[in-house]
């Protein structure tokens, strides 16, 4: 019994090499001025920041530097900014948006309760977040415009695949909300020009 569990470890672990030597280099994040960089919240010190860094990790690059959490990082589809999470202020945290390089912060959203989990619309119009209003007993999906505005809710959290979507990019096509669009995740296929994006 314990060796077939070992001999099916070693041929998991062996096939998984061997589809990343075939598969290549990941494209995951969207092409344009932010030249393929990866975005994310890491803790440093302490201090929950927004970096950024070239998919094969070179270049880190420290983009928010406040002593509040900020994390969540999403990158609008032409790459020229960055909604992210941030508690700056003292306040509950909320969606930002700044440019790719780390400058130009601005708050979105100033709700009474948390907003979370932002995410840019392929067109960069508008941003989606879970959110819960203060007195709110669940989180659910809003949208609210990429340079702020009044946040409108799009759906109550349930625990079907259906109220996800947004926050997770599901495929075109995946069962939504009534009336809700699904927001497909965009990348470049290898080897396409810059600009060049596929569903």
């Amino acid at each position: 019994m314990k060796r077939t569990v070992v001999t099916t470890a070693l041929a998991a672990m062996l096939a998984v090499a061997a589809l990343a030597a075939v598969v290549g280099s990941a494209r995951a994040t969207y092409p344009g001025a932010t030249n393929g960089r990866v975005a994310f919240g890491i803790n440093v010190g302490g201090n929950v920041d927004v970096y950024s860094v070239r998919p094969n990790g070179q270049d880190l690059r420290r983009l928010t530097t406040d002593p509040g959490f900020d994390a969540c990082a999403a990158y609008s589809a032409d790459g020229r900014r960055i909604a992210y999470c941030s508690g700056q202020g003292g306040g509950p945290v909320q969606v930002w948006t700044m440019k790719q390089n780390g400058t130009d912060k601005q708050q979105v959203t100033h709700l009474s309760g948390p907003a979370i989990f932002p995410d840019f619309s392929p067109d960069g119009t508008t941003i989606a977040f879970d959110g819960r209003p203060a007195g709110a007993t669940t989180r659910n999906v809003y949208v609210v415009g990429s340079e702020g505005g009044t946040p409108q809710q799009l759906a109550t959290r349930r625990s079907s695949p259906s109220t996800r979507c947004l926050r997770t990019r599901c495929p075109t096509g995946a069962p939504t909300a009534a009336g809700s669009p699904t927001w497909p995740t965009r990348t470049a296929p290898p080897g396409s020009p810059p600009g060049a994006i596929s569903g």
